[in-house]
């Protein structure tokens, strides 16, 4: 074979791998835009739960003087219940917000997920 022939192949293969690189990079750029915004909406849905409970404690203060009479498992839901911003990136298939918590956690603050949120549940 002559020594352009095996060039061309060379240089035809490194097109090819350079184009598949080029495609993943884009790929992963959009993933990444999801992932954030997926992130962002399962933390404003826990501050929101967060923000809910606080009032009721306060409402319960202002009414009985104290919150003693208010029974509240704390908080149910919070930040470090989060999955990692690298496993949830790295699942390559998974779009959506709703297994960045665990399942019985998500429930709780499913109610809080505004409705121009929902587009990637």
């Amino acid at each position: 074979m002559e020594i352009g022939k095996i060039i061309a192949i060379v240089l035809f293969v490194l097109l090819g791998l350079g184009l598949l690189g080029m495609a993943f990079c884009e790929y992963m750029l959009h993933k990444n835009t999801n992932t954030f915004t997926n992130h962002f909406i399962i933390a404003s849905a826990i501050d929101d739960y967060h923000t809910e409970i606080i009032d009721k404690l306060r409402k319960d203060i202002e009414t009985y003087g104290s919150f003693a009479n208010y029974k509240i498992d704390s908080y149910l839901v919070d930040y470090d219940d989060m999955e990692s911003y690298e496993k949830t990136m790295w699942r390559l298939w998974d779009w959506g917000y709703t297994r960045i918590l665990p399942k019985d956690k998500f429930e709780i603050i499913k109610k809080y997920i505004k409705k121009g949120d929902k587009q990637n549940g």
